[in-house]
């Protein structure tokens, strides 16, 4: 006995692989931009290409997909995999930690308020990733939020404004 195949499944199960698909390359993406790392003075958060990578993902994608990709990223991590800056895994994060958190949290979100203005969606995404990172930060090193804020957030805002803003330039171009 046959049986017709279900247009409507099959459309179904296209939408699911494609979303995967692209998902497991936004981590592959994610992992490569942390292997770009640039280390600051007096603070033990480097400079990465991962804020590129996270709003370039999130603006060109829909918020299940760079979701699933966060999540998928996460996973590679917790399994050993150093997928994260200075080739680390998810236990060996240490005082960056707040700042991935933050990460998966802001992807899906800017994709969600893409619509109403690529650029307030960056901004917000940014204040997301810098609250989750600082908070984490003065808890890991013991710091007050205000020092946190000082070499956890500071020196980052300049380059990762340009970043988001390079994201911003590619995705409308590639629109």
């Amino acid at each position: 006995m046959t049986t017709i195949a279900n247009p409507i499944e099959n459309e179904r199960l296209t939408s699911l692989t494609r979303s995967l698909t692209r998902g497991l390359a936004f981590a592959m993406l994610m992992a490569l931009s942390a292997q770009a790392v640039i280390p600051v003075p007096g603070t033990p958060v480097p400079v990465t290409l991962q804020v590129f990578a996270l709003f370039a993902g999130a603006l060109a994608m829909g918020p299940v997909e760079i979701g699933a990709g966060m999540v998928i990223y996460l996973l590679l991590g917790s399994m050993g995999l150093g997928v994260f800056a200075h080739g680390a895994a998810l236990s060996g994060l240490g005082a960056t930690t707040g700042y991935v958190i933050g990460m998966l949290i802001a992807a899906p979100i800017v994709s969600l308020l893409k619509k109403h203005s690529d650029v307030w969606a960056g901004i917000a995404g940014l204040f997301m990733i810098y609250l989750a990172g600082a908070g984490f930060l003065c808890m890991f090193a013991h710091i007050s939020f205000i020092h946190a804020l000082v070499i956890g957030v500071l020196p980052f805002m300049i380059p990762d404004f340009i970043k988001l803003g390079l994201a911003i330039m590619m995705v409308r171009k590639l629109s």
